[in-house]
This record gives structure tokens, C-alpha cells and sequence, in this order.
């Protein structure tokens, strides 16, 4: 599986994920392999969502946070996510 991508510079880590499942259901993404994980300020993820079968067409969302490291993220049936952490050194 190909590593998701990481600006080193900035120190930011780009998630995108995808719910193919036919009902809703929340994805947790476990970071503890990176030696930091601090996100935006107080932790904020912001993401885009999108939901393929319409609804939400590239919607951002600034109401997901970390927990330690990691984020959980509700996603809709279909739906499509970006997520942007902030704060990440290898």
C-alpha cells in the first residue's frame, strides 16, 4: 500500500479517503507512527467532503479534531474525504 502523501516542508499529511459501503459508518486513522501529530490549532483536521451520489460537492468542514494521534471522521454512504494534518514529522 503506497504511503499517503507528506509535504515535508510543511509538515502537513494529506489523507483522501472513501466510504464505499452502502450506509454510513466513522473511518479512525491511526497516526502513532509519526513521531509528531499536533494538527491546526487545538488540534482542528479540517476536511472536504464530498458525497458521490450528490449532496455535498467538495464541502469543507473545520469541526474534526485529533485525539492523541489519531482522528476519527464520520463519512456518509459514498461519500468522499480529504483530510489535511497539520503538524506531522516522520
Amino acid at each position: 500500500m503506497p504511503s499517503p502523501p507528506y509535504d515535508q516542508a510543511a509538515r502537513r499529511l494529506v489523507v483522501v479517503a472513501a466510504n464505499t459501503a452502502t450506509t454510513a459508518q466513522t473511518l479512525t486513522f491511526d497516526l502513532s507512527r509519526f513521531s509528531t501529530v499536533t494538527g491546526g490549532s487545538g488540534g482542528l483536521v479540517p476536511r472536504w467532503n464530498t458525497v458521490t451520489s450528490g449532496g455535498d460537492l467538495y464541502t469543507a468542514r473545520s469541526d474534526t479534531y485529533l485525539s492523541g494521534k489519531t482522528v476519527s471522521v464520520p463519512f456518509a454512504a459514498g461519500a468522499v474525504q480529504t483530510l489535511q494534518i497539520d503538524g506531522v514529522t516522520i
